[in-house]
């Protein structure tokens, strides 16, 4: 892991996302990159004054420096002020292509109101559209050294091994427990667990020795909560399974619940698949010899 993402809108929840991201940076030695999303023109109603996108940006780089002061006071860390204008979830992701991010880090606050539950928010935004992992750190958690790590096993024959990379990486660093949880109901029969763990998904963890667990209950999202609190989980992890617009529509996806609901930093994966991986290797080799 060499470069980290941490996007920050200054608020409470972003410092304590910018805490755990260097924290996590300096396990690792990794670069940060202290990314702000901002949009202009803005208005000022009063003076009717606009604010053009350089005045934005100089104010910007001034909160993102106090922000370096506050979570690398020791000045160890590499930190690299950057910004993007535009909407959040796309300069995000923009920005995460352009320094090569092998993970994003982002804060959720935990009295997020029901209208952004609903139509959803820069975190929910990563959800859906990114392709690099991203860690949702919720407004009052804190880090701590990942000794116990949860994932949810949401899994399918068409999930690539790279998906789980960043996970093995973590899990390997810290020397962590892994638990795949799959949440089942009164009636699952325990001896037929081996259907619920695809090959793919062993061989790529073997080295972290996973243990299978079967919590009960109708609420998914409240049992894997429940879970990771009753467990000392640190990090829960889920992969989204990528649908289509018109299942988007009518599928209220489980890692957006998770990601408003979680009470421990929550590790989101985004799913590979075999097909794509090899039709993306095809296509750079066919570019390589063009």
């Amino acid at each position: 892991m060499k470069n980290i993402l941490i996007a920050t809108d200054f608020s409470g929840a972003s410092r304590t996302a910018a805490m755990y991201g260097a924290a996590l940076a300096r396990q690792f030695g990794a670069n940060i990159f202290l990314f702000h999303a901002y949009q202009t023109p803005i208005q000022v109603p009063e003076s009717y004054v606009l604010y053009t996108s350089d005045d934005v940006w100089a104010a910007a780089k001034e909160l993102l420096q106090k922000e370096i002061e506050a979570i690398n006071p020791s000045g160890d860390l590499n930190i690299e002020i950057t910004g993007g204008e535009g909407m959040a979830t796309q300069a995000i992701l923009k920005e995460a292509e352009r320094v090569k991010a092998d993970l994003i880090i982002c804060g959720m606050k935990s009295n997020a109101k029901p209208f952004r539950r609903l139509f959803g928010s820069s975190t929910t935004g990563l959800a859906k559209h990114s392709d690099v992992p991203f860690i949702v750190v919720p407004e009052n958690a804190h880090f701590r050294s990942i000794k116990k790590i949860a994932l949810a096993n949401d899994m399918d024959s068409e999930t690539a091994v790279e998906t789980t990379r960043v996970l093995q990486e973590i899990g390997e660093h810290f020397s962590a427990a892994l638990s795949i949880v799959l949440v089942v109901d009164e009636e699952f029969d325990k001896d037929k667990e081996f259907r619920f763990l695809p090959l793919t998904l062993a061989k790529n963890l073997k080295s972290l020795k996973p243990v299978l667990e079967f919590p009960k209950g109708e609420n998914i999202v409240k049992v894997l909560d429940d879970f990771a609190i009753g467990n000392n989980i640190d990090l829960m992890a889920v992969i989204p399974h990528k649908h289509s617009f018109l299942e988007r529509l009518i599928i209220e996806s489980t890692t957006n619940k998770l990601i408003f609901h979680t009470h421990v930093p929550l590790l989101v994966m985004p799913q590979k698949k075999n097909g794509e991986l090899a039709d993306a290797t095809n296509h750079a080799v066919l570019e390589k010899h063009s």
